[in-house]
């Protein structure tokens, strides 16, 4: 089983379940990442030439020892998460860190170089 680690990733909360809510887990509108790999280790090309991981908004349940407490929608925030390939947690957030709110996040898709 390989675990990928990516760290760093920036993006802005979304949604916070509630207190005790274990059904349900934060989403974070997060940048582009280039360099998320596939199952099979290479780099994730999308149809139309965007590597990695697009531009998105999706869910990260959190790894045990992280909470959300003092945190809002709207924060915007630095974050890190792993993808366990094979295992039983597909991905989950290993760290976050909330950001000043004038930081400015690009949001948009680059496509490979070709």
């Amino acid at each position: 089983m390989r675990t990928d680690l990516y760290e760093g990733v920036l993006g802005e909360l979304t949604f916070i379940p509630e207190a005790g809510d274990m059904k349900r887990h934060p989403k974070i509108h997060h940048v582009q990442i280039p360099d998320f790999k596939k199952i099979d280790g290479t780099v994730s090309m999308t149809p139309d030439g965007i590597p990695g991981m697009r531009s998105m908004t999706m869910e990260f349940p959190l790894a045990q020892g992280i909470t959300l407490d003092g945190y809002s929608v709207g924060d915007k925030v630095k974050f890190s998460f792993r993808v366990n390939w094979g295992g039983q947690v597909a991905w989950e957030m290993t760290s976050i860190e909330k950001l000043d709110p004038t930081t400015e996040i690009d949001y948009s898709n680059v496509k490979a170089e070709p």
